[in-house]
């Protein structure tokens, strides 16, 4: 219960990720901080993240940071993303200097840490208008901590994952 994993209803104890699909959030250092959980069917918060607690603060993290961060320096810059499916399949297509914000909102604290990594990050959230306005936010976020920022347009109101998923990815993001 302490964990977030589960909690106390009016029968017992239940699984709150109970008909989702987990997502472990990891600490820059390779430590399981928390839990994401997209909902499979049904009714529901799309996504659920662990509750704040000691262990996992949801905005000092970025999905995937762990195991971006070394091709990120590389490479010089990083991919932002949105959610967790986006950031994976960015991976498995082969840009590896992705990271997921874990929504909408990035915030002062992300920004710093992509800060830490690159000075250059390229924007690509959905092409819905919600995620585009999420993306001018995030771009002003990231120029007050000094990173410079390009918005990656998709078309067709869709992510990154719907995306590679119709085309694998070609030309999507700069090299």
């Amino acid at each position: 219960i302490e964990s977030g994993l589960a909690a106390m209803g009016t029968r017992g104890i239940y699984d709150r990720f109970r008909g989702r699909i987990m997502f472990p959030i990891y600490s820059l250092t390779d430590r399981i901080v928390g839990f994401g959980g997209r909902i499979l069917d049904g009714d529901g918060a799309k996504y659920l993240n662990s509750p704040e607690s000691a262990l996992f603060n949801k905005r000092n993290n970025l999905y995937l940071m762990n195991k971006s961060k070394t091709q990120i320096r590389e490479k010089g810059h990083v991919i932002l993303v949105e959610g967790y499916m986006d950031a994976i399949r960015c991976h498995l297509a082969g840009y590896t200097n992705t990271v997921a914000s874990l929504g909408t909102s990035l915030t002062e604290a992300q920004a710093l840490l992509i800060k830490r990594m690159t000075g250059l990050c390229y924007i690509c959230y959905d092409s819905d208008s919600a995620g585009q306005e999420a993306a001018l936010r995030g771009m002003y976020t990231l120029q007050k901590q000094g990173v410079s920022v390009r918005i990656v347009r998709l078309t067709g109101g869709k992510d990154p994952d719907e995306v590679l998923l119709a085309n694998g990815g070609l030309q999507m993001f700069a090299s």
